[in-house]
């Protein structure tokens, strides 16, 4: 079956895959896939809700009621919301994922002090696996989950050695080893909606004075590789709930000011936060 016509929602395929595998549910004539999920870094147990009618999170309440019931042993609700879609106070923000559109004009790899090769040996996979076991440690502590090192350890060697990985070096003209990387999986497909897309692992740029030249020239060539393929390039943001002030919502910010556009969130809702919206009863 094809793609949705709306990027990203979720497709008729993943609904009637969903209901055979019995995790479609309906709370009031309304449609939601939900199940238990365990996070691969940190191992924290959760409900993911992967689709949910719209109508069901203008008011999400009755559904985490429904849900904390069904499945008692969650600690906390994830919600993948379209777009920008809000669920309500209870929620926060888990991560965002955004679409980048290469522009019109080629990508120069040179610019600004900073040039961009593409990886084609494993000369430099040592480099790179820590890059990414950084990022993967990183991510879990913005989510205020305690990292599992065998867990990061297995995510990055998965990782490293994905048949579609693409790895591209950043170099400075005055240093002699590379000095950051972005990492991508060419051939992702979104199981909600079927879209294909390229994944945008990561970009780390270890040095603070070549970080915007490196990564500006980094996304414009990964994302212009991704055109030649006709598909979008997708990267993520963390965010960090539970916390007073959320780095994520900036980021996100500027992101769109480069281009970037949010096509869908994951949004997560405590027990505690469940439990004291629902005035203490559960």
């Amino acid at each position: 079956m094809n793609a949705p016509a709306v990027p990203f929602s979720a497709s008729e395929q993943y609904l009637a895959d969903a209901d055979e595998a019995g995790c479609l549910f309906e709370l009031d004539g309304s449609p939601y896939v939900a199940g238990m999920s365990t996070d691969p870094v940190s191992g924290a147990q959760q409900c993911l809700v992967a689709f949910a009618a719209p109508e069901l999170l203008r008011h999400p309440e009755p559904l985490l009621g429904t849900l904390v019931s069904r499945f008692p042993d969650c600690r906390s609700v994830v919600v993948r919301t379209a777009g920008e879609q809000e669920p309500g106070p209870l929620f926060e923000p888990m991560l965002t994922y955004l679409r980048y559109d290469a522009p019109a004009a080629p990508a120069s790899p040179v610019a600004g002090g900073v040039r961009v090769t593409r990886s084609d040996s494993d000369e430099h996979d040592g480099r790179v696996a820590s890059w990414i076991s950084r990022a993967l440690r990183d991510g879990s502590a913005d989510l205020g989950r305690v990292v599992v090192e065998p867990a990061v350890e297995l995510s990055t060697q998965e990782i490293m050695r994905a048949p579609s990985r693409r790895t591209y070096l950043v170099w400075a003209d005055d240093m002699q080893e590379p000095i950051g990387h972005g990492t991508v999986l060419t051939d992702e497909t979104d199981e909600v909606s079927g879209t294909p897309f390229v994944e945008l692992v990561d970009i780390l740029i270890d040095h603070a004075e070549h970080r915007a030249a490196a990564t500006e020239r980094l996304v414009r060539v990964i994302a212009a590789e991704a055109a030649a393929q006709s598909l979008p390039l997708i990267g993520n943001v963390v965010h960090s709930p539970g916390s007073q002030t959320d780095p994520g919502v900036k980021v996100v910010a500027s992101l769109r000011a480069r281009g970037w556009q949010p096509v869908f969130r994951y949004q997560i809702a405590s027990r505690a936060r469940i439990n004291v919206g629902a005035g203490g009863q559960r």
